[in-house]
């Protein structure tokens, strides 16, 4: 098997060791391996844009009038992939869950719409 080697700050390589260890996995490499697997699986699921999808996108961002404007908006764009979607208070920030159904073009369109927002962090999972 290939040996790769890869460089980190400091920070990122305690962060990572962390995670790994709270995750279960007995090494490094494994960790890195799974990654590595798990992020390939995502870019070759983004290969075929016409294919129906279906996905839960999760927004995370702190109270703020102008971002829930922001989002009614984008929210009305995508209203024929948007199928429902469900808002959480945490302290000071808003955990939003959308489930989304249609193209993968489209779904792209969706999340991007959202990582243009200053402070707010998207993730998406195709299931």
């Amino acid at each position: 098997m290939p040996m790769v080697s890869l460089q980190l700050s400091d920070d990122t390589l305690q962060k990572f060791d962390k995670v790994q260890r709270e995750s279960g996995y007995l090494s490094r490499s494994e960790a890195l391996r799974d990654a590595i697997l798990k992020f390939i699986g995502e870019q070759e699921q983004k290969q075929d844009t016409s294919e129906i999808k279906r996905s839960i996108v999760t927004v995370v961002y702190k109270s703020d009038p102008t971002k829930m404007e922001m989002f009614s908006s984008i929210e009305q764009r995508f209203d024929d992939i948007v199928k429902t979607f469900t808002e959480y208070m945490m302290k000071d920030q808003i955990l939003r869950i959308y489930v989304i159904i249609g193209k993968l073009s489209r779904i792209n369109d969706f999340t991007e719409s959202f990582n243009k927002i200053k402070d707010t962090m998207i993730d998406s999972l195709f299931i």
